[in-house]
């Protein structure tokens, strides 16, 4: 049966711009050695070298025409869609915007953890309104004080497409694993963390059974166990 590719091109995506090292050398030497580059990559030429028909489209709205297209010829077939700016100076300033957005959000992030090692530290919420900056003890250990699995069977709006048997596509079973940990030592406020162990029919070799077995005994293992940090 001829095959459809969609290929995505978004010029590399620019997430090598998350590395450290991205802002400590200068610009030149990081586009050369570690950017994707944003010019020279040409799909088509590559398809054409093939003998593989390609197409190429910029809007939502030549999608559709174009995988017509490529569902009729009876042939593998290469659908490029272009996202993002055109020219090099525009797709940079995209990427650059993309890294100070994630720049924003961990910022953001760290802020909420410093206040949540505060609130776990007993401090007082005078403490909370002043800047972080002055350094916040933070706790030696972790002490796994419970750990419980509690499984779930639903039903599913559609069939998963990791199994063709019907007695399991509609279905989706799974186990929630919550954890609860003392911190220091201090069993009166435990910090809670909820995970899900859900293995996909088809896909995974352990079935829900088997991955239940699995996890109980680890929790068994676990209960109990004091956790230092740090090296």
């Amino acid at each position: 049966r001829p095959l459809t590719v969609v290929v995505v091109n978004n010029g590399g995506g620019g997430i090598f711009r998350f590395l450290p090292i991205n802002g400590s050398v200068p610009s030149e030497e990081f586009t050369s050695l570690w950017e994707t580059p944003t010019s020279g990559i040409d799909i088509g030429a590559l398809c054409r070298a093939h003998g593989i028909p390609h197409q190429k489209v910029r809007a939502a709205a030549d999608l559709r025409g174009a995988l017509s297209g490529s569902w009729t010829c009876n042939r593998h077939c290469v659908v490029e869609v272009v996202v993002g700016s055109a020219g090099a100076e525009a797709l940079d300033a995209e990427r650059q915007a993309n890294v100070d957005f994630h720049g924003t959000i961990k910022a953001s992030i760290a802020a909420d953890a410093k206040r949540a090692v505060a609130l776990m530290s007993g401090r007082s919420s005078a403490e909370l309104a002043t800047p972080f900056d002055m350094g916040l003890p933070l706790p030696t250990s972790f002490k796994i004080v419970r750990l419980s699995l509690s499984p779930y069977d639903l039903a599913c709006q559609a069939p998963l497409t990791s199994t063709d048997d019907p007695a399991r596509a509609w279905r989706r079973s799974g186990l929630i694993l919550r954890c609860e940990l003392a911190i220091d030592g201090k069993d009166s406020r435990p910090a809670v963390g909820v995970g899900e162990i859900a293995p996909l029919p088809g896909l995974h070799a352990e079935s829900i059974h088997q991955a239940h077995d699995q996890a109980a005994v680890l929790c068994r293992l676990l209960e109990g166990l004091e956790l230092p940090l740090g090296g």
